[in-house]
């Protein structure tokens, strides 16, 4: 493929040895541009890193950059790079919430919260006790916000972060109050995980060997570095790499920043270095990039989004439910895909879930009917032996909502009839063994970076713009680059009767 004059521009600058920003619309040649670059400073007998969040998508990158570039996620640098005694902690047996909370001596804290009418004037205080639970989350996000930002050592104001976003109508005193007392606890946990004969395990948090190795000021050892996706970078990425004194190329889309509630920050506009544009997508037709045009425009982008110009490369179906000629459904979440698959399977079309774990998710089912059958059955079972019984796991979940080893689980199990989500998940599984799939389905995040032929977005995406009694709500701008990516991952066809009055809405 002959470089279109915007890769031309992007690699000449790239050449000159300076840091830049390359702003890639989806589709729009991203990773042939890094491509072109690498063979570029190749020639001039450079040797580069590339970085990626994602696993699955360093690994794509490392079969098509040259041997000139290495390849690596962020966290495998860290992890590389970090003393054994810290990453032997991610093996180590974790506090359950009970001992979390016997341990930390983490009793019920009444404070006052207050509500506001519509005109935003402040009702009478009520009484609220902060649980044990609550307390925990706290904890658990102020570490996070910690971890995600540049600060060397954890800080009050990390705490009052937390409390600021999970209470925020809990009176101003209530909240300083919490945000002190709680520090000193989290402090106390940040310093077990830094000392070699530490005892609190780190489970699934590999947070912290990255700002173990963050804090260490680390060189890495390149000439140059292509930082992708970087518009998902989080402030301590962002620390490492502008402290290295090689040429960092910052490639990603400002529009596709869909993890900021995992403490993503918008480098793509903040960093003050020369910027080269790709705005031509190769994946699919004109009409596609004109179909998502709203919605980038609504984001405030200035620059005109195109796509290929041959007639027919692109259909649009805008009125079709239910296709048969799928490559994949695109859903908002989790309990989307399932009833996506539950849907189709009722015809005999069964799909193949991307982000969903067959066996674990059949296992997990299981264990949490046996726990609320006989709480006694599951004393040695590794999530749920904290618990005294089923409505402890409930106000657990309600309370510290969000981890991932029991939320998605109980909501499933929660909202679905126990025989008919385990027969689906049981056909499914025995399907899997034939390898003979109708389509996949996944969520939109876990979309990024891919592409099929045949998309169709499923109907929980308007859940975020659309009250249940149909009136227009106030979605944040992540929901529309949620949005943006789901459309712009089909190549020959995109179902979009389901979202379809979301865009009509934007024009």
């Amino acid at each position: 493929m002959n470089p279109t004059v915007e890769q031309t521009n992007a690699v000449a600058l790239a050449s000159t040895g300076v840091s830049m920003k390359l702003i890639a619309f989806a589709g729009a040649g991203k990773t042939s541009t890094l491509i072109l670059i690498a063979r570029a400073l190749g020639t001039q007998n450079k040797h580069g890193l590339y970085l990626a969040f994602n696993k699955g998508i360093a690994s794509e990158a490392a079969n098509k950059l040259p041997n000139n570039v290495k390849v690596s996620t962020f966290h495998s640098l860290a992890y590389r790079n970090s003393p054994a005694w810290l990453t032997a902690k991610l093996r180590m047996p974790v506090l359950s919430p009970n001992e979390f909370i016997r341990r930390f001596q983490l009793r019920p804290i009444p404070v006052t919260a207050y509500d506001f009418t519509k005109a935003g004037v402040k009702r009478v205080g009520i009484i609220k006790k902060i649980s044990g639970f609550e307390q925990m989350l706290i904890i658990d996000k102020g570490l996070k916000v910690f971890m995600n930002s540049s600060s060397k050592a954890p800080a009050e104001r990390h705490v009052r972060a937390a409390v600021d976003e999970l209470f925020e109508r809990v009176d101003f005193n209530d909240k300083n109050f919490l945000a002190s007392r709680l520090f000193v606890i989290m402090r106390n946990i940040w310093m077990d995980y830094l000392n070699p004969e530490g005892k609190i395990g780190l489970g699934n948090n590999h947070g912290v060997y990255l700002k173990y190795w963050a804090l260490s000021e680390p060189k890495i050892n390149a000439d140059f570095i292509l930082f992708d996706e970087a518009q998902d970078a989080d402030p301590i990425m962002i620390g490492v790499l502008l402290k290295q004194v090689c040429p960092v190329i910052y490639v990603g889309d400002a529009h596709q920043q869909i993890y900021g509630w995992l403490g993503a920050v918008n480098v793509m506009q903040k960093l003050d270095v020369p910027v080269r544009h790709l705005t031509q997508s190769f994946r699919f037709g004109d009409n596609l990039a004109q179909y998502a045009q709203p919605i980038l425009d609504y984001l405030g982008e200035s620059n005109q989004f195109k796509g290929l110009k041959a007639p027919g490369v692109t259909q649009i179906d805008e009125t079709n439910t239910k296709p048969k000629d799928l490559s994949v459904v695109l859903c908002r979440t989790n309990m989307g895909a399932l009833e996506v698959m539950m849907e189709y399977a009722s015809s005999g079309l069964f799909a193949l879930p991307k982000n969903l774990d067959l066996k674990h998710t059949i296992s997990m089912l299981e264990a949490i009917r046996a726990f609320e059958q006989n709480p006694a059955s599951q004393k040695n079972h590794s999530v749920l032996k904290g618990f005294k019984d089923f409505q402890e796991l409930t106000k657990y979940n309600e309370e510290f909502y969000g981890d991932q080893a029991i939320s998605p689980y109980l909501k499933i199990y929660n909202e679905y009839e126990y025989r008919d989500i385990q027969n689906m998940l049981a056909r499914c599984s025995n399907q899997s063994k034939q390898d003979n799939w109708a389509f996949e389905v996944t969520t939109a995040h876990r979309s990024k970076g891919l592409e099929w032929d045949n998309v169709m977005l499923h109907s929980d995406f308007n859940d975020q713009f659309f009250n249940k009694d149909k009136s227009p709500k106030d979605a944040n701008d992540e929901e529309y680059r949620l949005l943006y990516v789901a459309i712009t991952r089909a190549r020959k066809k995109l179902y979009s009767a389901n979202v379809t009055k979301i865009i009509k809405m934007l024009h």
